[in-house]
């Protein structure tokens, strides 16, 4: 690569590969989680739960749809 500077976007690190020679790696940059739509930041917990909620009681109303049927 041409970038030299150790910015953000250009982090290294030495690995060895399976020849014996020492190589750079450059890695990605970490990426960031969901954001939470009533909280404005990353997912809160309260968020989950209420998705994990929501799931839960669609499928159930499937079940009771197919057994009502």
């Amino acid at each position: 690569r041409r970038l030299s500077y150790n910015t953000r976007s250009n982090r290294t690190r030495v690995i060895k590969t399976p020849g014996g020679k020492l190589t750079w790696l450059y890695e990605k940059k970490p990426a960031k989680g969901p954001y939470c739509g009533d909280c404005g930041g990353r997912r809160c917990a309260k968020c989950v739960r209420d998705r994990i909620v929501q799931a839960f009681l669609i499928e159930e109303q499937k079940i009771v749809k197919r057994v009502l049927k």
